[in-house]
């Protein structure tokens, strides 16, 4: 009997059984048509692998309103994503040496590409009334808009005193451009609406070069700047300190850049790291380098039919899909190593590579076809959920486990038929010079271990443990069985301790640059996310004193919320020119309460050369912006700062009305054109009515999304599965003591992650369905072995449970040690979610080969799913193994 001789379906023997006559028989024809179908799909992979796109765009369906909106407002507005470079000066803002460093950085900045416009402290205008005499000798005020200094001019010390005094008194200057202590100020450079990484690299490159020309220049003034990823623990650490004017780089479009150039780097690193480890486990376990080579090509032709097919088809790499590559790896070894353990099994004396491919062949095709259809369940899963990145992680990862079946079926019997045929050649051609130099590395790829080494082999220490296993568990199933349901229990108090957050900032790594540079400018400085606030009615609802006031009271207010250090918006900017229209008296420093000089004071600023309150009021009054500009925090606090925005609004503004995309999503057709449908919103004479945007908006949706999404694919994955165990099985009720094990694994890294202050985000969210698709290939193996080994034995669980132990158990064990480590590897990326994933679902599949070796023979002595068994030999060994352990 073949080591691994398993339930078959009848209806489909004939079809594998010809499959397998024509692997053996054709071999050098079916390897040549699958190098030629993958040759597209390989190149196209190559061609695409470098290619990244993270961007906030890419998460939304076209027919989404929120991103719709968001893409709107910036063309009516302007970009709300800004690079900003800030300077800290030991010996302050105003000091000579570092006005002159922020005046070449600004005018560096301005010549790079795709940065529309900068503002610094030389540039920002600063509101005041000049005081003039009438015709009637009465005192007049005269509007003088302008920066805070001369242009181009070296300032004396009272200049720049009076600039500093005016600059920290101004609310739109302080945790804007300049820190309330003066020690800290950012010239900010508005990038070009785009969602295009390659712009973002661009400007972010640029911007580099640019910054390190200036500290070359200015280095004996002190400045100093670095973008090596260690800042904090390389040899520039000492010089960063000392230094006396630090240049931090910074900014939403810094971050998607670097964010998507370490999720590349991870991408090629973690999948070769891969690839070198199970190769080397495949070494040791199949002793033999083709065993070993041949499961690697049949991964990378899954990964290049998966990814190339995905990149054919216009597909960008993410985040989410680079991390397939990985997983993939590690999800499409099981076939190879269950098909290549079942031939070693064959290949006994007497028995042809031919015929024990064969019968490789049909022991293993529905086991294994089990297999991979569960785990591309698990993948696929992800298919139906609302964002596109998941939908083509789903189909990718999912149409990769189906093709590497086929492929392990085919192209491991075909290159081991033709490295045979080879050898047969040579044999027959000994005195050709080409055969002479072939024999030697064709009879190394060819040799196999002899019988004695595979007996050696099987019964080593693997065999041994999984031996100890089965025993003991057969003795103490009833303890273990408490102890399933206790250790289940107590994981809820853990699970229900964890935490869904997500902070995109947290994903790079604290040594890396710009995390350092985004924590500094954050914390010293101001925010570098926004919340857009767009009121929006009839034309000149913008010079409407009531309004105004209101989204005063509004901006007053969440400035005293905790991580939104500066609110900007035009009432700051009217309450400025109604004070220096009026002597600098502080009583004028409100909104006017008369619409006619509302809207004198807004035309008097357009002619007086006034350029920020273009970017609050649009052209006919319509719109009205208020910026709410945060740190990166967890979402949960944007959440809060939300819910805080629209409680404001609703106090100060009762009669303006909030538009909701998230309701409105769910009445719109995806057939609709979004931008025409959230542009058209009210009607001219229609009550007003305000909308939320931003990047802080956005990410809050996709964590909502996130959660709920693929709490549900979790569970569409579980039903799905549970009904091919039932199918499998031919019994619901087996099909349902299947699945048991499976959850084991899940709960316990569930309840491990609450106590240890794991979060659920973009990243670990994923692990349940993948974890449950690719574990639950162990059970198809186990309960397609245990019913043939309980007819054999007679009805005997015992011994049924410690030869199905001994049969496919080191396989399994063999697979799971590929699993731990292939997925263990991704812990040595510099990308935290893919270290943050690899090292939980390694333990997951850890955990997983456990609860199946230990769990599954427990469910199968207490519910006795195959029948009663034998009476006698199950009461009586039970009895005397009690006793005995007593």
């Amino acid at each position: 009997m073949s080591e691994e001789s398993h339930q078959t379906n009848g209806r489909l023997d004939p079809f594998f059984k010809r499959w397998a006559d024509i692997t053996v028989r054709y071999p050098f024809w079916i390897l040549l048509a699958v190098a030629i179908g993958s040759y597209p799909f390989v190149g196209s992979m190559i061609r695409n692998f470098d290619v990244q796109d993270n961007s906030q765009g890419i998460w939304f369906p076209k027919h989404d309103l929120s991103n719709a909106y968001y893409d709107a407002f910036k063309k009516e507005f302007e970009s709300d994503e800004l690079v900003s470079v800030a300077i800290e000066s030991r010996d302050g803002v105003f000091n000579p040496d570092t006005l002159a460093v922020v005046r070449a950085i600004q005018e560096e900045l301005d010549k790079i590409i795709n940065i529309e416009e900068t503002d610094s402290i030389l540039t920002m205008n600063h509101v005041q009334g000049k005081k003039t005499e009438g015709e009637d000798g009465e005192a007049q005020y005269e509007l003088v808009i302008e920066p805070l200094l001369p242009e181009g001019e070296d300032w004396t010390p009272e200049q720049r005193k009076d600039a500093e005094t005016r600059a920290l008194a101004d609310e739109n200057f302080v945790k804007n451009l300049i820190s309330p202590d003066g020690t800290f100020t950012a010239i900010f450079g508005r990038i070009v609406p785009t969602d295009q990484i390659q712009v973002k690299a661009k400007i972010t490159e640029d911007v580099k070069e640019a910054l390190r020309g200036v500290a070359a220049r200015f280095a004996s003034k002190g400045a100093f700047f670095s973008d090596n990823t260690n800042p904090l623990y390389d040899s520039t650490k000492e010089q960063f300190d000392a230094a006396p004017r630090k240049i931090y780089l910074a900014g939403v479009p810094i971050v998607d850049y670097e964010f998507d150039h370490l999720a590349e780097v991870d991408q090629k690193e973690i999948t070769g790291l891969s690839f070198g480890t199970i190769f080397l486990v495949l070494l040791i376990l199949f002793r033999s380098l083709t065993m070993a080579v041949l499961p690697l090509i049949v991964m990378f032709l899954s990964l290049a039919f998966a990814f190339g097919g995905y990149a054919l088809t216009g597909g960008t790499m993410n985040m989410l899909i680079g991390m397939g590559g990985p997983v993939l790896i590690a999800a499409c070894v099981g076939e190879s190593v269950h098909l290549l353990s079942t031939y070693y099994g064959e290949r006994r004396p007497g028995v042809s590579r031919a015929e024990a491919l064969r019968r490789t062949i049909l022991d293993v095709y529905w086991p294994c076809f089990f297999t991979a259809f569960t785990t591309a369940i698990g993948f696929l899963s992800f298919a139906f959920t609302y964002m596109p990145p998941m939908m083509s992680f789903g189909l990718t990862t999912a149409a990769g486990c189906a093709i590497s079946y086929v492929f392990a079926m085919t192209v491991i019997p075909a290159a081991i038929i033709i490295l045979e045929r080879i050898e047969q050649w040579i044999g027959r051609h000994r005195e050709n010079a080409f055969a002479r130099l072939l024999v030697r590395p064709v009879h190394f790829l060819l040799r196999e271990p002899d019988t004695e080494k595979l007996e050696k082999l099987n019964s080593g220490p693997i065999r041994r443990m999984l031996d100890w296993v089965a025993t003991r568990v057969t003795k103490q199933w009833r303890p273990l069985l408490i102890t399933f349901v206790l250790v289940t229990a107590a994981t809820f108090l853990g699970i229900a301790k964890i935490k869904v957050e997500t902070n995109n900032l947290e994903f790079i790594p604290a040594t890396h640059y710009v995390r350092y540079t985004m924590e500094a400018v954050q914390e010293k400085l101001t925010g570098l996310s926004n919340i857009e606030i767009v009121v929006e009615g009839d034309p000149g609802i913008g010079t409407d004193p009531e309004v105004l006031q209101g989204l005063d009271a509004f901006i007053t207010e969440l400035r005293g919320v905790e991580n939104v250090p500066q609110v900007l918006g035009p009432t700051s900017y009217l309450k400025q020119i109604h004070r220096a229209m009026n002597g600098d008296d502080p009583a004028f420093y409100k909104v006017p309460d008369s619409k006619e000089l509302i809207a004198q004071y807004l035309l008097l600023a357009e002619l007086s050369g006034d350029k920020d309150l273009k970017s609050f009021i649009n052209y006919d009054y319509s719109k009205i912006r208020a910026s709410i500009r945060s740190s990166h925090s967890e979402s949960s606090q944007f959440d809060a700062l939300l819910a805080k925005a629209k409680e404001s609004m609703a106090r100060n503004l009762p009669r303006i009305a909030l538009v909701d995309f998230g309701q409105m999503q769910d009445r719109f057709s995806d057939k609709d054109d979004p931008t025409e449908t959230v542009k058209n919103t009210r009607k001219e004479g229609e009550p007003p009515q305000y909308k939320i945007t931003g990047l802080i908006s956005l990410y809050g949706r996709l964590n909502r999304l996130f959660v709920s999404e693929l709490l549900f694919s979790f569970f569409q994955a579980f039903l799905e599965i549970y009904v091919c165990m039932v199918v499998l099985t031919r019994s619901f009720k087996m099909g349902a003591i299947a699945m048991l094990p499976n959850l084991f694994p899940i709960f316990i890294t569930g309840g491990l992650m609450g106590i240890g202050g794991y979060r659920l985000d973009a990243a670990t969210i994923l692990i349940a369905s993948i974890a449950l698709g690719i574990a639950v290939d162990d059970t198809v193996h186990y309960v397609s072995r245990m019913p043939i080994e309980f007819k054999r034995t007679g009805g005997d669980y015992i011994e049924s449970i410690k030869t199905t132990h001994a049969t496919i158990g080191r396989a399994l064990v063999s697979t799971s040690i590929i699993l731990i480590l292939g997925f263990g590897v991704m812990m040595m990326g510099a990308f935290m979610p893919t270290r943050r994933f690899g090292g939980l679902t390694a333990l997951t599949m850890f955990l997983a080969i456990i609860g199946e070796m230990i769990y599954t023979p427990v469910f199968y002595m207490f519910f006795k799913p195959l029948g009663p068994g034998t009476p006698d030999k199950d009461e009586e060994k039970s009895v005397s193994q009690m006793a005995a352990a007593g």
